[in-house]
Formats: C-alpha cells, sequence, structure tokens
C-alpha cells in the first residue's frame, strides 16, 4: 500500500501539478491532502478544481478550507490584518457556492488502520473546547515532549499533519511528521511525502522537485491578489 501526502499547497497550481505527476508516476494507491489547498497563492480555484476530479483522494479540513466554509466574518479574529481581512474575501470570491459545499464536508480528522498501522491524518492539534479556535495554537517549539502533549488526544501510533509550513519528524509516544507547505517554498523546489506500508511497518520517503516558481508570481501580480507584496516576501522570499 502506497500513499501519497500533501499540505499547504496554499493556490499554488505549478508545484501542485509537479507532485501529482509524482505520484501518478510513484503509483500511489491514494492521496492524503491535508488542508490548506486554498489562499496565500494566486489559483485557490484552479488547485481545488483539480484536485476534486481525482478519484482516489481523501480530503482534510485546514483552517483556509475553515475561513471559506464558515465565512470570514464569523471566525475572523482580532489579531488578523485588514489586509488578511480582504486577501479571505477574494480568494472567497474567487470560488462559488459548489465548492463550499463540497469543501463543507471534508473531515477535520480521519484515522485509519493500514497494514497494522494505526494511521492519523490531519491539518493540525484540534481544541476539543467548543468556545476556543478549531486548531490549536502552533508550537514552535517542537521536541519530543512539546509533540506528545499537542497531539495527546490523538491514539494513532503515526500522525501525519500540516499547518506549521517547516516539516518536522519527531518520535515520541508517537511518531509526529508534519510534512511541511508543498506550496508556500522560499526557492523553486516543492516537496511530497510518499509513503509505503508494509506488514506493520511503513517506509517515509520525501520527495524535492523543481517547479515554476516564477509563474506563481506572475499570477500574484497579474490577478491583483490582495497582499501581493506581502505573499511574495514572507511565503515566497522575493
Amino acid at each position: 500500500m502506497k500513499i501519497g501526502l500533501i499540505a499547504d499547497i496554499h493556490g499554488n497550481l505549478p508545484a501542485l501539478k509537479v507532485i501529482l505527476d509524482k505520484f501518478e508516476r510513484e503509483e500511489c494507491d491514494s492521496i492524503y491532502c491535508l488542508g490548506d489547498t486554498i489562499a496565500i497563492g494566486p489559483s485557490s480555484k484552479e488547485c481545488i478544481d483539480l484536485l476534486l476530479t481525482l478519484p482516489n483522494i481523501n480530503f482534510i479540513m485546514g483552517n483556509h478550507e475553515e475561513y471559506f466554509v464558515k465565512g470570514v466574518s464569523s471566525i475572523t479574529s482580532e489579531s488578523m490584518s485588514e489586509g488578511e481581512k480582504q486577501h479571505q474575501i477574494w480568494i472567497a470570491k474567487s470560488l462559488n457556492n459548489e465548492i463550499r459545499e463540497r469543501l463543507s464536508k471534508f473531515p477535520y480528522l480521519i484515522e485509519e488502520n493500514i497494514k497494522g498501522t494505526n494511521v492519523a491524518f490531519m491539518h493540525y492539534a484540534l481544541n476539543n473546547r467548543e468556545d476556543t479556535k478549531t486548531f490549536k495554537p502552533i508550537e514552535k517549539n517542537v521536541t519530543k515532549e512539546s509533540m506528545n502533549t499537542l497531539f495527546k488526544e490523538i491514539a494513532s501510533d503515526l500522525i501525519f499533519f500540516g499547518h506549521e509550513h517547516n516539516a518536522s519528524n519527531i518520535i515520541g509516544e508517537k511518531h509526529y511528521i508534519n510534512i511541511g507547505s508543498s506550496g508556500c517554498t522560499k526557492d523553486d523546489i516543492t516537496h511530497c511525502t510518499i509513503v509505503k506500508f508494509k506488514d506493520k511497518s511503513y517506509d517515509i520517503k520525501v520527495h524535492s522537485m523543481k517547479y515554476d516558481k516564477e509563474d506563481v508570481l506572475r499570477e500574484l501580480y497579474k490577478r491583483e491578489v490582495p497582499e501581493k507584496e506581502s505573499i511574495s516576501k514572507y511565503f515566497f522570499n522575493v
């Protein structure tokens, strides 16, 4: 059993196409998309439309899908700048109600037993209290102890997630793997994770591929994406 994993593609269509081509060549049996397919990059609709055509894909709800599904005004915090609000409004207008309906059915967590290994797929650690945000605050100090605490409610032995764009691989009480962002890259290299499961064991490989980053930057300005200057600087190192 071989699966392909992506997270935080963030409207980066050139990177997504390179990754899907890799999954096809590697003959992955299924794909898990761990949230945040949309926003930041210029091609949210093209990315989600492409992924929704795939017969072997499993989706997870990310915070940006949640912004779109629930509506920006209902979940925007005081810490979100006016520019960020305008960006989310622009993203919502670039999509449509049919996509909103499809995304609203995305789960926050998938837990499966794959060839004898209990595996969890999620965007990030979740709050259980209704009076708090859906996702726990990002843990910047990535250690065995912090990951054990962050994911203490998850029973699975192997946990894949994203949200924090920097990848990490930590073995504590469980195996915690942040696959990182496939779409927000400082250079012209994207990456994906492919996992091969055998009887009660697994092999994880990270694949790096070149993509046309300049095309993403051109589209940011061509489409007049709100916050394009900040996005170019912070997420693409321009």
